[in-house]
């Protein structure tokens, strides 16, 4: 694990790819104090409020995931992922048209991974 001040130093990218490390790795917790640590010292970098969002969601922390993925969206709306991960939020916490607005939003921003439909 890394120390603070040892992440401090660190860049963005390492900071993301520290934190995408030991969530694979089954260390939520450290992951998630990683992804805060990076929107702390990059508040302006969208992968930053992403991860952390994300994190929270697999936490079960909905309302955090929210807060952190609606900071993400201002910062990239056109994001597939975030939309997705927004469509998840708004499930957990019982708003189905907000639910379904993201997954369609998500679907619209990328119709490649679409199931193609085969005409007779």
């Amino acid at each position: 694990m890394w120390t603070l001040t040892h992440k401090a130093n660190m860049t963005i990218d390492s900071l993301i790819k520290q934190g995408q490390s030991e969530f694979y790795a089954g260390d939520i917790t450290s992951a998630l104090s990683t992804f805060e640590q990076a929107k702390t010292l990059f508040p302006q970098h969208y992968k930053a409020w992403l991860f952390c969002g994300f994190t929270c969601l697999s936490l079960g922390r909905f309302e955090d995931a929210l807060h952190h993925l609606q900071t993400a969206q201002q910062l990239n709306p056109t994001d597939p992922a975030l939309h997705d991960y927004l469509g998840r939020v708004w499930m957990a916490l019982g708003d189905d048209d907000k639910s379904l607005f993201h997954f369609q939003e998500s679907a619209r921003l990328r119709p490649r991974l679409l199931p193609q439909t085969v005409s007779p």
